[in-house]
């Protein structure tokens, strides 16, 4: 689950975000229904304030999907316990594509399978982590849904591929790399 609990202007999540905020939106996201793991968090916005790892890593969050500056995951510094970035795109965010850059979905379609092949290639020697990130009330839609299915029919049929949760990502990297 990835959560935009609080749609608020991102000045106002900076100037409030405490850990009351935090506890609530989390209490919000549990309430909601089971919560596969301790990550997945989407702030509004992607926006943060100061303390806002800080507050996600005392909660117990164990990664974030927010900052949108690498393939891999890695570790980010808190002031107590540890919390993973994991990748995510604003190029393969639809809600970008279509409202703010007038997407088709042919396009859009068309950006993720670009996007995958260059990751592909690079990944040969260190894999890469593709976010593609999808609202249903603008993906699902007939004339733009026909696409996204061409696209992950292209990623799927690739040798190699692991179709995965951000949660697997997270585990998988902590096993493996995060240095203990």
């Amino acid at each position: 689950m990835v959560s935009n609990a609080f749609i608020l202007p991102s000045s106002v999540v900076a100037r409030v975000a405490s850990p009351t905020l935090v506890i609530v939106q989390l209490r919000l996201q549990r309430r909601a229904g089971p919560v596969p793991d301790e990550g997945d968090r989407l702030s509004p916005g992607l926006s943060e304030s100061i303390r806002t790892l800080d507050l996600l890593a005392e909660a117990g969050i164990e990664y974030v999907a927010n900052w949108v500056n690498d393939e891999q995951p890695y570790p980010m510094r808190v002031k107590s316990g540890s919390v993973l970035s994991l990748p995510y795109s604003l190029e393969l965010n639809d809600f970008a594509a279509f409202l703010e850059r007038g997407q088709t979905g042919e396009a859009f379609a068309q950006t993720i399978c670009d996007q995958f092949d260059v990751l592909y290639e690079d990944g040969a020697g260190s894999g890469r982590v593709m976010a593609i990130c999808l609202h249903p009330f603008l993906i699902g839609h007939p004339h733009r849904s026909k696409h996204l299915a061409r696209a992950l029919a292209h990623i799927a049929s690739r040798r190699e591929v692991w179709l995965t949760t951000g949660g697997e990502i997270a585990d998988l990297y902590n096993r493996n790399y995060r240095k203990r």
